[in-house]
C-alpha cells in the first residue's frame, strides 16, 4: 500500500514529529491512500458498519411512529422489532457477502488456509441485529415509563382535587 507523502523507508506507525515539530501521528497522511479503488478490507469495514447501523435507524423510525399511537402499535413493535432484528442478523450478512464477495485468491481456493475475509460483514450484521433488539427493548421501556408517569400524574392530580 502506497501512501502519499511518506518515503518508502518510513513505516506508517512511526511518529512524524521530527518534520512537523510535534510527536503526533499525522492522520491526514496516513489516510491519503493512493489510487482510485478501495481495497476489499476498506469495503468490508464500510459494509459492516452500514449493516450494524441500518437496523438501529430503521427501528428508531418505527419506534417513533409507534409512539404516536402506543396503545395499538407498541405491542406489535414489542414483538416484531426483536423478531425482525433476529431475521436481519441471520440473513443480512450472507446477502451482503453474495453482493460483495471477497476477491478470488488461489491460495485459499486450494484449501491451504483459513479464509476469514468477509467476516467483518457477517459480524456487522450480527451486531446490527443485537443493536436492533436493544433498540426495541429501549423503546418499549420508554413507552412503559411514559405510561407510568402519565398514570401517576393523573392519580396525583385526582388525589389533590379531593383535598
Amino acid at each position: 500500500m502506497k501512501v502519499r507523502g511518506l518515503p518508502h523507508s518510513q513505516p506508517l506507525t512511526q511518529p512524524l514529529g521530527h518534520e512537523h515539530g510535534t510527536n503526533a501521528l499525522c492522520l491526514t497522511r496516513l489516510l491519503a491512500i493512493e489510487g482510485d479503488a478501495m481495497d476489499y478490507e476498506s469495503v468490508e469495514l464500510l459494509i459492516g458498519a452500514v449493516l450494524a447501523l441500518v437496523p438501529v435507524a430503521a427501528l428508531v423510525v418505527a419506534g417513533l411512529w409507534c409512539l404516536k399511537a402506543p396503545a395499538k402499535r407498541m405491542p406489535w413493535f414489542f414483538f416484531l422489532g426483536p423478531v425482525a432484528s433476529l431475521i436481519y442478523s441471520w440473513t443480512a450478512g450472507s446477502l451482503a457477502l453474495t453482493l460483495f464477495p471477497p476477491p478470488y485468491n488461489a491460495y485459499f481456493d486450494s484449501g491451504r488456509g483459513l479464509d476469514l475475509r468477509g467476516m467483518i460483514i457477517v459480524f456487522g450484521a450480527m451486531a446490527g441485529g443485537a443493536a436492533g433488539i436493544v433498540t426495541s427493548i429501549v423503546f418499549c421501556a420508554l413507552n412503559l415509563m411514559r405510561q407510568w408517569s402519565r398514570s401517576r400524574a393523573s392519580t396525583t392530580s385526582r388525589s389533590m382535587e379531593h383535598l
